[in-house]
């Protein structure tokens, strides 16, 4: 893509929020925020958590984020503007991204309900993981800043004049940006 911001996006779309799974991970197992559902503490995480699981989180956020920012940048090469290119990329491949998050957060829920503990811990970061970044990262958070910071996105690369405006089906136009 050529383009420097999209780093530095990726700290805030990937990084942060797999900061916050762990976090939330070390809530639930070594603070007991979930014993009144039945969830018991352990007294933390096992040590070894953070080195098998980093992985796999970090491969899914950046799939799921490269994947919405391809189809931004190839409505933008297509003429599109910054607002329509974001919504049309983001109609295009949020069905998929929330139905696959979907799948794998009903299936991951039920490694988390496992009586092993080092099972259940895996399970709620791989859960709790995949919800976030499914349900409040793609569909939030990232369309979010390629449309506040909509100069930076491919700079120093050069992407066309907008030429075009989507009109979604309701054939109301998007508001332009100011």
């Amino acid at each position: 893509f050529k383009s420097y911001f999209v780093a530095v996006k990726m700290v805030f779309t990937v990084a942060l929020p797999i900061v916050a799974e762990y976090g939330f991970a070390a809530g639930v197992f070594q603070h007991g925020w979930l014993e009144w559902a039945g969830i018991p503490s352990t007294g933390g995480l096992k040590w070894t958590m953070v080195y098998s699981t980093s992985g796999f989180l970090f491969a899914l956020a950046m799939d799921y984020d490269l994947f919405l920012f391809a189809r931004v940048y190839e409505r933008r090469m297509q003429g599109f503007d910054n607002a329509s290119a974001v919504r049309m990329a983001l109609e295009e491949t949020g069905p998929l991204i929330s139905l696959a998050g979907t799948i794998m957060v009903v299936s991951f829920f039920f490694v988390f309900l496992s009586t092993v503990p080092v099972i259940a811990q895996m399970g709620c970061l791989y859960c709790f993981g995949v919800a976030l970044d499914v349900y409040i990262v793609r569909l939030w958070l990232a369309p979010a800043a390629l449309c506040i910071f909509e100069q930076a996105n491919y700079w120093p690369g050069k992407v066309p004049d907008p030429t075009k405006c989507y009109v979604p089906d309701d054939g109301l136009p998007l508001p332009k940006a100011q």
